[in-house]
């Protein structure tokens, strides 16, 4: 999208660097504008432009041409007048006083009538003595990066393209060159466009699942398209704009480098109308301090917006009650070129008011996060508040249709959006799940009105209905899902992802004829997806067609040997046929491939327990709960293992472990019974026997017999012979429950 005459001979003029001074929120002269007497460049304009202008204009920079000399100023003295005299430059959109921000850029009311003064005075040089430039990286601005990562290739964008250009960039992180790489963190990321007149702007995400990497794979160009496949790690806005400078995350809020982690580039493309090549790099900071604070944003918006052409009235509100007390640390509002006012502010729990931010006349152009000079403190209860308001008439010099037309929500910059994301710190720790978990239905919420806002629209909207139906798959609303990616194969049968989608949720109702149509049906459109083979055996083998399913597998591995899942779950397979020496083949060569993980390694410690290989069981195990501390299961197996040896108190260990992790677990309960019975450590076994079948009725004639053994241990025979009538009624043959009920009873039980 080509931006209008007025906006490019703007955008044209001096970028600033920050500024201590605060803007002025009057721009007009005034009756007290200060008088200067004569002036000149040497003296009195150099120190401002060299301040704040040259940052942003000299070589190798964002601006367009530099502002290093007289000479450079002179020429462009009536532009420089009118963009610092209109507020336009430097580029700073916040109202002073509706929230405190760091690195606010802006001229006071004295540099601006200093240069206004000048430029009547006929712009004169001067004899003084010029002052020295000011010493600035020609390159990363926090200094060298730890760890760089760029495109392989440069990113072609043809003459021919005119409209917006979404891409995601997959760039994986090496870290074999990093000391000690399992403890380092990042505490600063700084983006550098190689040619910064392509780029609107761009966000830094990550991805540990592969997906992304999947999605660069399936598109023929470099990169992908759509706002898929990564997410915002640690819960930072990560990006760039023009003017942004780069700053450090701020004090323990560092984010961790993780095995297999990719980074994302998404970068926002806007063509120039000649043949240009985009290429981009990033720099990671590291530290080796792990994160004490842990942000979330709070995201508000609208995907309903539906702007009618000529409208200079319309709007929306958005609010959001935040349930826990927490610290607002930055935020981040977005809208496109029809957006004109943006309104932020908390409503307190005692009544007061607390602005967040204003932007009294937006500017798509110049669009950053803005973070505050110290936390603003909301406690729980209070409202957020968000107001944004659009012009969509011929007025709005910045309106990119002439004459205006009727505007949607979309993520191209000819559509419109309307967002803020308020980064914050909750006061616990312990409530960051809490807030994590309400912020996620809010935005869940939003999208999906937005989907079935843009279905009513235009029930074709191929896109609509496909991402409609991937969220509710996300939500286990498999019945509610299918009949969007229907629709969507309607619109387009060759979707081999809303096929992939349909495939997954009919697996999910148990429909596996169709789910293994739908599977076949991505295998046929994306032959060398792998991961489509392996759904698909999957599908298969829960069928019973478990020879079909072990085909399959076979023909991914063809399609590439190297595939853990598909040795893993192959290697599963043929551990359920009973054919355990191939299977440990499989479950070897998927660890060879993905040493970590932590799924093939507890399915390889069943195949070996079912064996009797407790021992190489136990190590397997072992080996889980070092990769997932927290993996209740592998806990629960590994307490099982180590009992079985008579390792009884390091197995009562793991086995509370598994508790700590899933309280109402009424298996491990049932296990932690039996270990404290056989370690004679007969109340704990009664507490724990109690407690289970206290949540869940048990139709095992052990666990009524271990039971009552144990409260015959603690004297109570009368709720013992309950517990061996109990098992008798199961299980009329268990001898040992009638014997110790003949001998309780002191006669022969019926």
């Amino acid at each position: 999208m080509r931006l209008p005459f007025l906006l490019l001979l703007l955008w044209a003029v001096a970028c600033a660097a920050p500024s201590t001074n605060e803007a002025d929120p009057s721009l007009a002269e005034s009756a007290s504008a200060p008088s200067f007497g004569s002036l000149t460049f040497n003296a009195d304009i150099a120190p401002i432009v060299f301040s704040h202008c040259v940052p942003c204009h000299r070589p190798g920079e964002i601006a367009p041409f530099p502002l290093l000399s007289y000479a450079d100023v002179r020429r462009r003295t009536e532009q420089i007048e009118i963009v610092t005299q209109s507020g336009y430059m430097p580029p700073w959109l916040p109202e002073p006083g509706y929230g405190e921000f760091e690195d606010a850029r802006g001229l006071s009311a004295t540099e601006r009538a200093m240069i206004r003064e000048w430029v009547r005075q006929g712009a004169p040089r001067g004899d003084e003595e010029l002052p020295a430039l000011p010493e600035l990286s020609s390159g990363w601005q926090l200094g060298e990066p730890d760890l760089v990562v760029s495109l392989p290739q440069a990113y072609a964008v043809g003459a021919e393209i005119v409209d917006d250009i979404f891409r995601n960039f997959v760039l994986a992180l090496d870290l074999t060159s990093l000391d000690g790489n399992d403890g380092r963190y990042v505490k600063a990321v700084e983006f550098r466009p190689h040619n910064r007149r392509l780029v609107h702007h761009a966000s830094i995400k990550t991805d540990t699942t592969g997906r992304a990497r999947l999605l660069d794979e399936l598109d023929p160009e470099l990169g992908y398209s759509g706002m898929v496949g990564a997410v915002a790690p640690g819960g930072h806005f990560l990006g760039w704009t023009p003017g942004r400078v780069a700053k450090e995350l701020g004090e323990g809020m560092a984010w961790k480098l993780e095995r297999g982690m990719d980074l994302v580039m998404e970068v926002h493309v806007l063509p120039t109308g000649k043949a240009e090549s985009l290429q981009a790099s990033v720099g990671l900071f590291l530290t080796d301090e792990p994160p004490t604070r842990f942000p979330a944003s709070i995201h508000l918006g609208s995907t309903t917006l539906d702007i009618p052409a000529g409208s200079k009235t319309y709007g929306f509100v958005d609010e959001f009650t935040v349930p826990v007390d927490v610290d607002a640390v930055a935020i981040y509002p977005h809208c496109h070129y029809l957006g004109k006012e943006v309104k932020a502010f908390a409503t307190l729990p005692d009544g007061r008011l607390e602005w967040l931010l204003w932007i009294r006349d937006w500017d798509f152009n110049w669009q950053d996060e803005y973070q505050y000079v110290r936390p603003v403190f909301l406690p729980a209860g209070t409202v957020v508040r968000l107001e944004i308001a659009y012009d969509n008439s011929a007025e709005n010099v910045r309106n990119p249709s002439h004459p205006p037309k009727r505007v949607a929500w979309g993520p191209q910059s000819s559509d419109e959006m309307g967002d803020l994301w308020l980064k914050v710190i909750p006061r616990r720790q312990a409530d960051l799940a809490r807030l994590k978990k309400t912020i996620l239905e809010k935005d869940l919420r939003l999208a999906r009105v937005g989907y079935e806002s843009a279905i009513e629209r235009d029930p074709r909207d191929f896109e609509a209905q496909s991402l409609l139906g991937n969220l509710l798959v996300l939500q286990r609303d498999m019945r509610g899902a299918i009949p969007h990616l229907r629709a969507a194969l309607e619109i387009d049968p060759d979707a081999w992802q809303v096929h992939l989608s349909l495939a997954n949720a009919t697996l999910q109702l148990g429909e596996l004829d169709r789910s293994t149509h739908h599977f076949r049906e991505v295998v046929r459109l994306r032959p060398s997806y792998t991961d489509a083979y392996t759904s698909l055996a999957v599908a298969l083998s829960q069928a019973g067609r478990r020879q079909e399913a072990r085909s399959i597998y076979q023909q991914a591995l063809e399609i590439d040997p190297n595939n853990a899942s598909a040795h893993s779950n192959l290697a599963t397979l043929l551990t359920e046929m009973g054919e355990f020496e191939d299977a440990y083949d499989h479950y070897q060569r998927a660890l060879e491939v993905d040493p970590d993980s932590a799924e093939t390694h507890k399915n390889l410690a069943n195949a070996l327990a079912m064996q009797g290989r407790v021992q190489e069981s136990i190590a397997s195990l072992e080996r889980v709960v070092e990769l997932d501390p927290d993996d209740a299961e592998a806990h629960h197996y590994l307490g099982l293992g180590l009992a079985s040896l008579g390792r009884f108190a390091a197995g009562s260990s793991r086995l509370q472990r598994a508790i700590e992790l899933q309280p109402h677990n009424v298996a491990v309960l049932f296990d932690l019974g039996f270990v404290a019975a056989e370690r004679g450590r007969h109340p704990e076994a009664v507490d724990y026997f109690r407690a289970a079948l206290g949540r869940q009725a048990s139709l095992d004639p052990e666990v009524h017999y271990s039971f009552a053994l144990s409260l015959l241990e603690i004297g109570q025979p009368e709720e013992a012979t309950l517990h061996l009538e109990t098992a008798l009624r199961i299980d009329p043959g268990h001898a040992g429950a009638r014997r110790r009920l003949e001998r309780v009873r002191g006669r022969p039980a019926p």
